[in-house]
């Protein structure tokens, strides 16, 4: 899939399309220091080994994997791949982003998905990212595209650097 980077000169983000996942997040000073963890494996596009995903359109596990919402029963489908006994995390993470927008001046990137999850629901999902001179600003914006409502959830994952003393 492809990446995005974008660059201030004081921050480096990589946003990649596989996952709608942070690949590295830097800053830079005379030196370079991972904000959050680089990509643990190069190799693949598994947004486990990023450095921040987006969970969606639910966060965590689910008990038992179902829930009754307005009096039905919604059972959530198995990521067999990822936990044989849970929908961890959405399907956000686990599906292909599309570019939406990226500004010539490197500081701004929007992706976006459109997902159905049989028998459950359907959404799009935006995030944005933008470097504002040594911030990073990330937004995420869910909307229902079914026609009942439904109890979405959604979050970042983020994992942080840890460095030795």
């Amino acid at each position: 899939m492809a990446t995005h980077t974008l660059n201030n000169g004081k921050l480096k983000l990589v946003v990649n399309e596989a996952g709608g996942c942070v690949d590295s997040f830097q800053y830079i000073n005379g030196f370079t220091f991972d904000v959050l963890r680089a990509r643990v494996n190069t190799s693949n596009g598994f947004a486990g080994d990023s450095s921040m995903f987006p969970m969606l359109p639910m966060a965590n596990r689910i008990r038992g994997n179902q829930f009754v919402w307005r009096g039905h029963k919604v059972v959530l489908p198995v990521s067999r791949a990822i936990d044989d006994m849970f929908f961890l995390h959405g399907n956000g993470w686990i599906s292909d982003w599309g570019l939406l927008t990226k500004n010539a001046g490197d500081d701004f990137l929007e992706l976006e998905l459109t997902s159905s999850i049989d028998g459950v629901c359907e959404y799009h999902a935006k995030q944005s990212y933008q470097l504002c001179d040594d911030a990073l600003i990330v937004t995420m914006v869910l909307t229902n595209l079914g026609d009942d409502a439904f109890p979405f959830g959604a979050g970042f994952h983020p994992f942080f650097s840890v460095q030795q003393d």
